[in-house]
């Protein structure tokens, strides 16, 4: 009997060995399992940032050209104006001119 009951124990021994070297896989696997998740969650926010990155820059680069081109159209339209303005100068100034001229031819 005593045979049997250290045999027992053993056996008993054993499976709580095997119960505690199984709990401490589990923990390692949980662990490594965290780790690579960790990773992997840096891992995409690198990614997040180049891609973030990456449209800032597109969006810095659009919004150049759309200023570029409003000032394209600015000057195009100040040289208009100024061309516009320049020729009504003219106009009203021989039209005074012709008129002040008429005016002196009558009072002669």
């Amino acid at each position: 009997m005593d045979a049997d009951l250290k045999r027992l124990l053993a056996i008993e021994e054993e499976a709580e060995q095997l119960v505690a070297d199984a709990q401490a896989q589990r923990q390692a696997r949980i662990a490594a399992a965290r780790e690579e998740a960790e990773a992997l969650l840096r891992g995409l926010e690198t990614e997040r940032e180049a891609i973030f990155a990456r449209h800032l820059q597109k969006a810095r680069e659009r919004a150049n050209q759309a200023a570029t081109e409003l000032q394209r159209r600015y000057e195009e339209q100040d040289t208009r104006l100024r061309n516009d303005a320049q020729a009504h100068h003219d106009l009203a100034l021989n039209e005074a001119l012709r008129l002040f001229s008429r005016t002196s031819d009558t009072s002669e």
